[in-house]
């Protein structure tokens, strides 16, 4: 068993904290999701372990609270997605994306399209928000279906809203989706990006990690290649992409978006 270490650095006074550990096995998965509450501003933490077993032992803590301490959460209503792990917060809730491998490629939950998500102040969980696989699949013709999916989806908080990346590998594209109106779940699709494969070379898994959209419109992505990993920026002008930096897969890239000189946005 090894101690699962969850540890929050502080921007601007460089001070941490550690939260309670957890023991885990080797094999567990383990999905993750921090952000603040719509109502009190709290900063909490969501935890979801999958056994090997595939039971679940899933926890929330309040980051804020003096002395932070784990509380039993209701499991996901479903099998998360394997390869993405990290729940995107918006509007006070982390969502994340369902399993579409074979093995649950049956679920009457994946059908509706709906994406889970978690209340970070209700703590609850809910189905209500439908993403964009059933327009993937309409405009697809039947070349793609739900376990086509599987691995080719990733979330993202874009231009102040909700996005997902779908990767299509047969053509080397990603297609960038936008949550437009919330209480009508109305997505549109707004970026095409050829993905150059010079860096990567052919024939390898690839998953890309939206990061941000600039004043501009370029997109910044992440994109992991077999045993590489690098950051570019793509510029829908000259629709061309742009090496930022070269990373590691074990890496882990993220975007701040508050000020460090304003305590209040930590």
């Amino acid at each position: 068993c090894d101690d699962h270490i969850i540890r929050f650095l502080h921007p601007t006074t460089s001070s941490a904290l550690d939260l309670p550990r957890r023991r885990t096995r080797g094999g567990d998965r383990v999905w993750l999701a921090v952000g603040r509450t719509s109502h009190t501003g709290e900063h909490k933490l969501l935890r979801i372990v999958e056994s090997r077993d595939y039971s679940h032992v899933s926890e929330v803590i309040t980051t804020s609270d003096t002395k932070p301490q784990w509380r039993k959460a209701d499991n996901p209503p479903d099998y998360l997605d394997w390869s993405f792990t990290n729940g995107v917060v918006y509007r006070g809730a982390a969502y994340f994306l369902l399993s579409y491998f074979n093995r649950v490629a049956a679920s009457s939950l994946i059908r509706t399209g709906c994406m889970p998500s978690f209340d970070l102040e209700t703590e609850q969980w809910s189905m209500t928000l439908q993403g964009p696989t059933k327009t993937i699949l309409h405009d697809a013709n039947g070349t793609v279906n739900y376990t086509g999916l599987a691995g080719h989806l990733m979330l993202a908080q874009l231009k102040g809203t909700l996005s997902a990346a779908h990767w299509k590998d047969h053509v080397s594209i990603v297609d960038l989706w936008f949550l437009t109106d919330f209480d009508k779940r109305t997505w549109s699709k707004e970026y095409r990006i050829n993905v150059d494969f010079v860096f990567f070379g052919t024939g390898v898994d690839v998953k890309v990690h939206p990061l941000v959209v600039t004043d501009e419109g370029e997109v910044v992505f992440w994109l992991q290649a077999g045993t590489k990993a690098i950051v570019q920026i793509y510029n829908p002008v000259t629709k061309i992409s742009l090496d930022i930096t070269e990373t590691s897969i074990y890496a882990g890239v993220g975007v701040y978006t508050g000020s460090p000189l304003c305590l209040e946005g930590v």
